[in-house]
């Protein structure tokens, strides 16, 4: 991982958290990792991370591609498919505001829609790429 995973992954599940149409779909249900005991009906979770340098002489960067993933256990795919729609607009529409670092984009790959193998629920896998910069503090040089 690189500097910037936490700060990244703190800053889509706030945002994903925060926005009215996604709280209103999942009732809140937005995880790092999936809760003890019964699962709710529509939840989205953070999936796979792949990060790659992209660091130079000027500054340190990394570019993140990274899953999330809306999971239902209703057979159809239609409440998943409007989820997965409003968490596209909201980390999209605005620049997120990183701890770590600085956004310099965020992408939209592609997704996957599938039927789960037991219960005929149904997940959808939205791919996402950040790139994220962070200039070094300016080195000092040794004064005689």
């Amino acid at each position: 991982m690189s500097l910037f995973s936490a700060s990244l992954q703190r800053a889509v599940l706030t945002r994903l958290e925060a926005d009215s149409e996604v709280a209103a779909l999942t009732e809140g249900h937005v995880y790092d990792a999936l809760p003890p005991g019964e699962l709710p009906i529509l939840y989205v979770i953070f999936g796979t991370e792949t990060v790659r340098d992209r660091s130079d002489m000027t500054s340190f960067a990394a570019v993140h591609e990274f899953d999330l993933s809306v999971i239902t256990s209703l057979s159809g795919f239609q409440s998943a498919k409007t989820l997965a729609s409003y968490m596209c607009t909201a980390l999209l529409t605005k620049p997120l505001s990183l701890a770590d670092g600085h956004l310099i984009a965020l992408n939209f790959q592609g997704a996957v829609s599938k039927r789960q193998s037991t219960g005929g629920g149904r997940r959808i896998d939205l791919k996402f790429r950040a790139l994220i910069e962070q200039k070094p503090p300016l080195l000092k040089e040794n004064t005689i």
